[in-house]
């Protein structure tokens, strides 16, 4: 399979994805790589959520973790809360984030 060039896309949709990738961290690098800049980043994200594909089910998500993960390479531009019917415990997170200068 041929590789994909640096800033490739406009838009990268990953949801229910990062959870099953053994090193998330590499994921959101590469998320990074092929995404151009002031390209639009939309996450989905567990956090309260039962085992699922089981054994590659590693990672749930908290707000504080999202906002850490996605610091030096992105702008959040909107992060909600999904299914907050148990108070302080959302299901999932959407994120939509825009990649820009890297910060330190």
């Amino acid at each position: 399979m041929p590789e994909v060039s640096d800033a490739s896309f406009n838009c990268v949709y990953c949801s229910g994805v990062l959870e099953h990738v053994r090193d998330f961290r590499l994921g959101i690098a590469e998320i990074t790589r092929v995404l151009r800049e002031d390209g639009v980043l939309l996450l989905g994200l567990p956090f309260r959520q039962a085992i699922h594909m089981p054994p590659d089910d590693y990672w749930r998500f908290t707000e504080f973790g999202i906002r850490h993960l996605l610091a030096v390479s992105f702008e959040i531009v909107e992060l909600a809360e999904v299914d907050v019917s148990v108070a302080a415990f959302p299901a999932s997170y959407w994120v939509k984030a825009r990649k820009g200068t890297e910060r330190t």
